[in-house]
């Protein structure tokens, strides 16, 4: 059986566009993610959340496109957690970003 990974945004962020050339950490950040999903995400059990979706959209329509490309190879674990956490009497964890805590339309 497969270690399950769960694929936060940021993961998905650092597959897509050019190398950063200002940020040396984000750089290398880019570079390790590239490598790993090169050569060793088949070895895991890839998952993401809906909210991760939701983010990868977001932004530069062509960028969009790429990171919700990398996407469609990771199953979808958000609505499988609800419904086996509702399942066994539990409530699921609210996840959401700040914005949305926010509770009103907020625009940078």
């Amino acid at each position: 059986m497969q270690p399950s990974v769960y694929v936060e945004t940021s993961v998905i962020s650092y597959l897509v566009g050019w190398l950063n050339r200002n940020d040396l950490q984000v750089a290398a950040h880019q570079e390790v993610t590239r490598r790993w999903w090169a050569t060793r995400r088949t070895e895991f059990a890839l998952f993401a959340s809906a909210v991760v979706l939701d983010e990868a959209a977001d932004g530069d329509p062509a960028l969009a496109a790429e990171r919700l490309r990398f996407l469609q190879e990771i199953a979808l674990l958000l609505p499988l957690v609800y419904e086996v956490c509702r399942a066994a009497g539990y409530e699921p964890p609210l996840v959401c970003t700040p914005f949305e805590l926010l509770g009103e339309s907020y625009e940078l």
